[in-house]
């Protein structure tokens, strides 16, 4: 019998960046989401899957401008996730670009 902490779940991460900058960073940066200490490189144009344990749970987004290794914009989202859940997740910066990136559940 697997532990709680590792029947699977899926957290779905969407980026969306700001109007204003939007261009800017689909053209120089990617954007990635660490998960459970593993990094995941995120796509602009659609949502990334990503499989983990249930339980607590800690999802950090930032992006990191192309051929750099400084994450930028870093926003954390805290919470819980249910053995079978997907949880889906919208991270949005502000209008400058060192505004970090705000983390929440994508409403249904």
């Amino acid at each position: 019998m697997k532990k709680p902490s590792e029947s699977p779940a899926t957290v779905r991460v969407l980026f969306r960046p700001n109007w204003v900058n939007v261009w800017f960073f689909r053209l120089l940066a990617k954007p990635y989401a660490l998960v459970a200490g593993n990094e995941h490189e995120c796509d602009w144009k659609s949502p990334t899957d990503l499989t983990v344990g249930s339980g607590k749970l800690r999802v950090t987004v930032d992006v990191r401008y192309r051929g750099t290794h400084s994450n930028l914009g870093a926003g954390i989202f805290d919470g819980n996730i249910s053995a079978g859940e997907t949880l889906s997740l919208v991270a949005r910066n502000g209008v400058m670009n060192q505004m970090p990136f705000r983390v929440s559940p994508l409403a249904g």
